[in-house]
C-alpha cells in the first residue's frame, strides 16, 4: 500500500494546476506592467530646485533667488524662507512657479521677515 493510499491523499488534478499557472501568469504580467508605467511616469515627471542666493542686507525682508526645473508648462509651488542665525525660519513665504519652454526658470523675492535674518532658501517645491 502506497502513502498516497493510505492516507487518503489524491494527487492534484491537472486543470486546477493550469488555472494556478494561469493566475500567477496574469498576476506577474499586470504587476510587470504597472512597474514600467510607474518608472515611465516618475522619471518624466522630475522636479528639482537649488538655491541660487540671498540678500539679508535688508532689516525686515530677503531678498532670495532659486532656480527651479521641471517639465516645459509644469507649475508648482515653492516654499521659500528666511533664516536668522540659528536657522530658525523669520519668515516664509509660498511662490507658484510655471516653467517656460526650457523647463528652467529662475525667480527672486522678497520674503518679509518678523525678525532680521541672516539668510534663507527653499525649503520645498511641490507640483501643483
Amino acid at each position: 500500500m502506497s502513502l498516497d493510499e493510505r492516507y487518503g491523499r489524491r494527487p492534484p488534478r491537472p486543470a486546477r494546476r493550469r488555472w494556478l499557472f494561469a493566475g500567477v501568469a496574469v498576476f506577474v504580467l499586470v504587476a510587470g506592467a504597472w512597474l514600467v508605467w510607474a518608472g515611465i511616469s516618475v522619471a518624466g515627471s522630475s522636479l528639482t530646485w537649488q538655491d541660487a542666493g540671498a540678500d539679508a542686507s535688508g532689516p525686515a525682508a530677503v531678498r532670495v533667488s532659486f532656480v527651479v526645473s521641471m517639465t516645459p508648462g509644469g507649475q508648482a509651488i515653492c516654499t521659500v524662507r528666511a533664516t536668522d542665525t540659528a536657522g530658525t525660519a523669520v519668515g516664509w513665504m509660498d511662490v507658484p512657479v510655471v516653467a517656460p519652454a526650457s523647463g528652467r526658470v529662475r525667480q527672486t523675492v522678497l520674503v518679509p521677515t518678523s525678525q532680521p535674518a541672516t539668510g534663507g532658501g527653499v525649503g520645498a517645491c511641490a507640483r501643483r
